[in-house]
């Protein structure tokens, strides 16, 4: 990676140091890769990386990643009793042994021994309004400090937190939501 990087993007202002690896498999129609259409692709991918730093000066973005592996794919539900079966669903999962992300003056966010996962019902991606469409996620960190521009502040030690969002069993249209976590320290 980074003799390629300095071949192809030096010249672009981009400077990349590190490796990684990337995987993708699927099965779907081209007409299928846009937000409408994603929930109908099969497509299942990995990405890894030991040590990897990406910096884009000119956007005034920077990452420095160790030990990070994402998982993704679009998949029917099989499982999980809280999403219609054969549902369509979106998944990425994420761990990390450290991660250092600053976004264009936006947001900061570091991490160490981090395991995160989210899963959405595809028709909510795709923008269908009709009705409150399922989305889950999770995260466990050992340290995760998060700094936004409009001056949100979280640190967190040995977190452990779950999110979701279903439909109201009385009106699809109303959302429930519920937030769970548990830390040594939440600031």
């Amino acid at each position: 990676l980074t003799e390629l990087s300095e071949i192809f993007l030096s010249d672009a202002g981009i400077n990349t140091k590190g490796d990684m690896t990337i995987d993708l498999t699927g099965k779907f129609k081209s007409s299928d890769l846009s937000l409408a259409g994603i929930g109908n692709t099969h497509i299942r991918g990995r990405f890894h990386t030991d040590n990897l730093l990406v910096e884009l000066p000119q956007d005034t973005i920077f990452a420095m990643l160790k030990g990070v592996t994402v998982i993704f794919g679009s998949t029917e539900n099989k499982r999980d009793t809280l999403m219609a079966q054969n549902a369509k669903t979106l998944r990425v999962s994420f761990r990390a042994d450290s991660a250092d992300v600053n976004y264009k003056e936006v947001a900061k966010v570091q991490l160490s021994k981090a395991r995160a996962s989210v899963k959405s019902a595809a028709e909510g991606v795709a923008g269908d309004t009709t009705a409150i469409h399922p989305l889950m996620g999770n995260i466990n960190a050992e340290r995760l400090g998060i700094i936004t521009k409009d001056s949100l502040r979280v640190r967190g030690y040995k977190l452990q937190a779950n999110a979701r969002m279903l439909p109201s069993k009385k009106d699809s249209l109303v959302p429930v939501l519920t937030f769970n976590t548990n830390a040594n320290r939440l600031a």
